[in-house]
C-alpha cells in the first residue's frame, strides 16, 4: 500500500525520467526500502515532515533521523535503503544513507534521553515514557542538504 508522500515521491521520480518498483511489505518492514529502481539497484525511504512535538503542524525545517525503531530493532537510519527521500516543499531532498549515518555518529545513541526542551539537534530522544523502544534525533534539513551525494528531486522537472 502506497501512502500520499510516497506516491507523491513515486510521481516527481517518473516525472524526472526514472522507474520505480515498489517494494514488498516485508523489504518496507524489515529492510526499510519503499521502492526499487531497478535500472540503477537504488532503493529508497521515502519520509514525510514530522512535527517536533504531537499536535503541531509538521515542519520542513528540522528531519528526524531513527536510529531504533518502536520495536527496538535498528530503524530505518541503519535500514537496507541506499537513498532517504524527505519530502520538502516543492518535492524531495534524496540523502545517501550512509552519510546521514555519518552526520550524526557523535549522538549517543546508548545514553537514556533525560528530557529536556524539544527540537534540540543532534540529541539522542526517545519514548520510552510511553513504553515505545525507539531512539532518534532531529538534524537540520540543511546539514542534510549540504552531505555530498544529497540531490534534489522537484515535484515536476
Amino acid at each position: 500500500m502506497i501512502n500520499p508522500t510516497e506516491k507523491l515521491f513515486l510521481e516527481a521520480y517518473r516525472a524526472n525520467g526514472g522507474r520505480l518498483r515498489k517494494s514488498t511489505s516485508k523489504g518496507d518492514i524489515e529492510f526499510h526500502v519503499d521502492f526499487t529502481d531497478p535500472d540503477t539497484g537504488e532503493s529508497f525511504d521515502v519520509k514525510e515532515p514530522k512535527a517536533i512535538s504531537r499536535g503541531e503542524d509538521r515542519q520542513y525545517d528540522l528531519v528526524l533521523l531513527e536510529w531504533t525503531n518502536v520495536r527496538g530493532d535498528a530503524g530505518w537510519l541503519r535500514g537496507g535503503a541506499t537513498t532517504i527521500a524527505f519530502a520538502a516543499v516543492g518535492g524531495f531532498i534524496l540523502a545517501d544513507r550512509e552519510e546521514l549515518v555519518e552526520l550524526v555518529k557523535a549522538v549517543d545513541w546508548e545514553k537514556p534521553f533525560e528530557g529536556g526542551p524539544k527540537g534540540v539537534t543532534y540529541q539522542r530522544y526517545d519514548r520510552s515514557a510511553f513504553g515505545r523502544k525507539d531512539a532518534f534525533c532531529w538534524v537540520p534539513v540543511q546539514d542534510v542538504i549540504g552531505l555530498p551525494s544529497t540531490k534534489v528531486l522537484d515535484k515536476r522537472p
